[in-house]
């Protein structure tokens, strides 16, 4: 999630749902935050629960999308630095 000047870690993740999927975020839950390092930067990366939206979900910036069961999240092919993110997301909703 890229911010935007004076933007809080809940408006432009709102911002970006509706930017690149056209949905609404009505509620969203902090989950957990955590950093990764690769040979050229550092990211640091945030997870959100979407709880209530408005909107159909889709890609409007032409990249893949696909629901997955959160319980076959490790199976999906993400990048390393969310491996820590999906095993919060699987504790919090499994």
């Amino acid at each position: 999630m890229l911010f935007r000047s004076g933007e809080t870690s809940l408006e432009a993740l709102k911002r970006e749902l509706e930017e690149e999927l056209g949905i609404k975020v009505q509620r969203a839950e902090y989950l957990v935050s955590c950093s990764h390092e690769y040979p050229d930067r550092i990211v640091q990366l945030e997870l959100w629960l979407v709880t209530e939206f408005i909107g159909q979900p889709q890609s409007l910036d032409d990249q893949a999308l696909r629901w997955v069961d959160v319980g076959q999240l490790h199976k999906a092919d993400l990048l390393p630095a969310d491996q820590p993110l999906i095993e919060a997301l699987v504790q919090r909703l499994c």
